[in-house]
């Protein structure tokens, strides 16, 4: 009796297929390149959320790193009610009529870079700042009355005592 080819061919399909019979899969579907990608997948974020915490660190300590003068007399000062078309030019322009100003900032909303109507000048000399303050203190500039004082977190151990 003849076999049919066909037939022969389904029983040599059948016989391989149970000798590589593969063992059940316990891992989910998950073989060697999956479990890379998710690795390299968990190491891409990580990444990412350690730059992000890096960077918003340092925007908070920016204040902490002003330099500050050899005779500890440097002062932080807070202005506010900005017109939020100031720029850190004219803040500086501003105070620099009553001493040496070493740096002028408007602080600005991080998204957008519009001034949030406040900012912070550094003086190295105590009294140039204490004129500036009680000058420009209740002081209409560009169609606002400022208000100006001693920043409260200034440069530390810069505090005024009182």
């Amino acid at each position: 009796m003849e076999e049919n080819p066909s037939q022969a061919i389904g029983q040599n399909a059948t016989t391989e297929q149970s000798a590589t019979t593969e063992l059940p899969d316990t891992n989910g579907g998950c073989n060697l390149g999956c479990a890379i990608g998710i690795v390299v997948a968990v190491a891409i974020v990580a990444a990412v959320v350690v730059a992000l915490l890096r960077r918003r660190r340092g925007a908070k300590t920016d204040a902490a790193k002003a330099p500050a003068n050899d005779d500890g007399k440097t002062v932080e000062i807070y202005v506010g009610n900005l017109n939020y078309a100031t720029t850190d030019e004219q803040l500086r322009k501003e105070f620099a009529k009553f001493g040496v100003v070493k740096s002028a900032r408007v602080v600005t909303h991080r998204a957008s870079g519009k001034s949030k109507g406040y900012g912070f000048v550094l003086m190295p000399h105590r009294n140039e700042a204490e004129i500036a303050i009680s000058k420009l203190n209740n002081h209409e500039v560009m169609g606002r009355k400022l208000r100006v004082n001693e920043a409260r977190n200034g440069i530390p151990g810069n505090a005024k005592k009182k």
